[in-house]
Formats: C-alpha cells, sequence, structure tokens
C-alpha cells in the first residue's frame, strides 16, 4: 500500500542525492562515460556473455542542461537468474543512431547484481552532450548481454510511501512550497535465505507519472543515506522499515519542476 503525508516544517535536513551522487552534476569527469554514479554499477560487461533477454517498462528520456537522461526499469524475461547489461543508442531528429565517445553506441549494467526470472531491475544514467556526436532526441535500448547467477534471495518491498516536507515560501507568506520529500516502505526477506548484504534502489516519479530518477543505496556506507530500522543481514522472514529523506535541490530539474508524485523501491542482495 503506498501512501503519502504532507508535514508543514520551517526547517528539514535532507539527504541530496545528485549531491551524493557526483558532486551536486549528473555527470563527472572522474565518472566512466559522463554518468551518474548510483544509477548504475560501474562493472563492465564481461567478454563473453549470455544473450540477455529482457524487456523495458516505464522508459523515460529527456534533456536538460545539456545532459541526455535516461531513466528505466528493466525485466528479466529469462526463466533463469541473470546479471544483465543494456545497449544504449542515442538517435538525432532523423533516427540516424549517434556516437557516444567515438563509439555507436554505450553498455551499461543493471543495478541488482542478480535478478531472478521474471524479476526487474533498474537504471539511471545522464550523457553530457559533449560527448555526443550530434543532437541526441531519443533513445534505442536493448539487451547487451547477461551473466548466470545462482539463485538467492528474493527481496521485496511493500508499505511503500512518503512525507512531503512544506515551508512557508519566502514570496508569499501565506503559501508553501515543497522542498523535500521522505520516502519509506517497509524491506522483505520472504524466503528460507539469508540475504548478507542487502541493497535498495529507489525509484522516483513526478506527478506526470514518469520515472526521472533511480538511486542505489547502501545500508552499510557510513555516510547513511538511508536509515533502517536494523542494519546488518536480513534473516528469513524478516521485516524491516526503512527512510531516506531527499532534498529537491539535488534532483533533476524536471522533479523540481514537476515534484514527485510517487516513489517506487526495489532490493536485492550483493553477489560477487
Amino acid at each position: 500500500m503506498r501512501h503519502l503525508f504532507f508535514i508543514l516544517l520551517s526547517f528539514f535536513v535532507s539527504i541530496g542525492f545528485f549531491s551524493a551522487a557526483c558532486g551536486g552534476n549528473f555527470g563527472t569527469a572522474d565518472a566512466p562515460g559522463g554518468i551518474a554514479p548510483g544509477g548504475i554499477s560501474s562493472q563492465p560487461m564481461p567478454e563473453i556473455v549470455d544473450s540477455a533477454e529482457v524487456a523495458f517498462r516505464d522508459l523515460n528520456y529527456w534533456t536538460e542542461n545539456n545532459l541526455f537522461c535516461i531513466a528505466t526499469i528493466v525485466d528479466n524475461t529469462a526463466p533463469f537468474w541473470r546479471r544483465i547489461w543494456v545497449r544504449i543508442e542515442l538517435l538525432d531528429a532523423a533516427g540516424q543512431v549517434l556516437k557516444i565517445d567515438g563509439a555507436p553506441n554505450m553498455v551499461v549494467r543493471a543495478l541488482a547484481d542478480a535478478i531472478a526470472p521474471k524479476g526487474a531491475s533498474a537504471f539511471f544514467v545522464a550523457i553530457p552532450f559533449s560527448q555526443v556526436s550530434g543532437v541526441p532526441v531519443s533513445c534505442r535500448l536493448s539487451g547487451a548481454g547477461a551473466v548466470a547467477q545462482n539463485p538467492g534471495p528474493i527481496l521485496l518491498s511493500s508499505e511503500i510511501g512518503g512525507v512531503r516536507m512544506l515551508q512557508p515560501d519566502p514570496k508569499d507568506s501565506t503559501k508553501t512550497v515543497e522542498t523535500a520529500f521522505q520516502a519509506s516502505a517497509t524491506l522483505e526477506n520472504p524466503l528460507d535465505l539469508t540475504a548478507e548484504h542487502p541493497r535498495v534502489v529507489l525509484l522516483l516519479y513526478g506527478k506526470d507519472e514518469k520515472l526521472y530518477f533511480v538511486q542505489m543505496l547502501d545500508p552499510e556506507d557510513p555516510k547513511k543515506l538511508i536509515t533502517l530500522e536494523r542494519d546488518g543481514p536480513m534473516i528469513p522472514q524478516e521485516r524491516r522499515k526503512m527512510y531516506c529523506p531527499i532534498s529537491y535541490a539535488m534532483l533533476p530539474q524536471k522533479l523540481r519542476e514537476l515534484l514527485i508524485g510517487r516513489v517506487d523501491v526495489q532490493v536485492y542482495d550483493v553477489r560477487n
């Protein structure tokens, strides 16, 4: 069940995702391919891989601040556990494929280390125009490759919702403005397997129902971008509440304009 609440606060300290992920910017000179860390895995695709049987949901792409942004959910349609890489092609207004850093495409890995049969992961990238051979207006995604994974814990989320943080409008004291959003959910481990290192993937949708941001959160990170009611491995049948404050100041411009309409949460266990 998803739920939203409104709270009027004069001050609220929250974590800025772009600030944490890339120093207040979508792309950084240190990030491979100029893409934002935290929205994809940095693991390169091996030379020998299986074919990737995938489908894409909630695909959204747009441009802002000279960046071409892509956010999507990746479904594993194969009947096997897989680690999945996705091929991205950028297209111009004539439908011609543009080069990215001199290559005809770029390959990124979906966030989850192992995706169950009929399961899903997600990713977000922001590609600087300076690395593209023309002006991109659309994109084409396909499965680039997959590596078999052993079966393991299947982690779920429920009771997903959030609290809208409001402040008095500095331009009009009779109005309020939304400055932050605190996401919450219950993480569940329904199988008789222990998840040693759970990771949380937060998906942010605008009020237009489009997906605009995907971020992996590590509960073991000492920076504590996310709070769990208990730390450590998730034992079989365990349920655990999570909370994550989000600052609008560090979100994509589209989300700052539209505001967060809803959140979704994916959970996976770390694999080698």
